[in-house]
């Protein structure tokens, strides 16, 4: 997956590169971690990782989580596009 800005000059990109399964009996924690490669980028720097450091289920969470974003913001390109009245929540400072 990947994110760019607007101007398409700051870029973060992950995508899992392995796993790592354990075999401690009775122990989920140490048995699903995902080894997941990352690459940052701006317009000064670049930086790259590849790190064991998501398990499964958090990567399950995060998948969901994005797609309720993804599905959200399609809803509301085309509530702008069929030109429906934009509606504003405001936040407490």
């Amino acid at each position: 997956m990947a994110f760019t800005d607007a101007t398409g000059l700051s870029r973060v990109s992950l995508r899992p590169a392995g796993y790592e399964l354990g075999f401690v009996d009775g122990d989920t924690w140490d048995n699903n971690w995902l080894i997941i490669e990352g690459e940052i980028a701006t317009a000064q720097e670049r930086w790259s990782f590849r790190e064991l450091c998501l398990q499964v289920s958090e990567a399950e969470e995060i998948a969901e989580w994005l797609q309720r974003i993804a599905t959200r913001n399609e809803a509301l390109e085309e509530a702008h596009r069929s030109g429906a009245p934009e509606r504003r929540r405001r936040v407490a400072a």
